[in-house]
């Protein structure tokens, strides 16, 4: 995993592809003092498959969380 502080309460969290993928991870994260935004965009074609969305956040503190769908 790859962490980069974009600016100020602005986090970038990139993960190399699995073994066989030619694609890898990445969400953003939007901090202000103890809330967080999650921000997890992908290709159209991927949008189908939810594992690409949700992999990294095991590496995240353990938090309540509300996923929100359109």
């Amino acid at each position: 995993m790859f962490k980069k502080q974009l600016s100020e309460g602005v986090i970038l969290y990139t993960f190399n592809p699995d073994a066989g993928r030619h694609f890898g991870y990445n969400i953003t994260a939007l901090i202000d003092e103890n809330n967080a935004i999650l921000i997890d965009t992908a290709y159209e074609e991927q949008a189908l498959f939810h594992d690409d969305h949700i992999y990294g956040l095991k590496v995240l503190p353990k938090v309540a969380y509300v996923h929100i769908d359109d």
